[in-house]
């Protein structure tokens, strides 16, 4: 007998249906660790991703992810 498959996470969307992804999603999204992605901030490689006012959590757009994509892969 097969386990089932675990289901994927998928991105918040909002009301303006702007896409956000968790620190781990966008690593993903740009094929590296979510420590590396946090390291190029920290070291100021990228900007600072945005902040949820609620938990304070980072996310990030697509527009987001393109602007750091041009940045670690021009």
């Amino acid at each position: 007998m097969s386990r089932p498959t675990k289901p994927t996470r998928r991105p918040a969307r909002h009301a303006t249906s702007v896409v956000h992804y968790t620190t781990g999603e966008a690593a993903e999204q740009l094929g590296i660790s979510r420590q590396t992605l946090l390291r190029y901030e920290q070291e100021g490689v990228i900007p600072p991703a945005r902040r949820n006012a609620a938990n304070n959590w980072r996310y990030y757009t697509q527009r987001d992810l393109q602007q750091i994509r041009q940045t670690l892969f021009p």
